[in-house]
């Protein structure tokens, strides 16, 4: 959303300097932390998973 918000600030006329006061530095860099550190819980939550799911197919064999 974010993102967005950057997308539609740039296109209704905002400058960049513009974006360096108020909330919009925070704005900026929230999608830079976010967005990877989302993929990395993505990926943990698959292995979690999937060790799970192994543990549990072998203790039912």
């Amino acid at each position: 959303m974010l993102s967005f918000a950057i997308i539609i600030g740039t296109a209704t006329g905002m400058s960049r300097e513009d974006f360096s006061s108020g909330i919009w530095p925070l704005v900026a860099i929230l999608p830079n932390i976010g967005l990877p550190l989302a993929f990395v819980l993505i990926i943990t939550l698959l292995v979690i998973t999937w060790v799970r799911r192994k543990r549990a197919n072998q203790a039912s064999s």
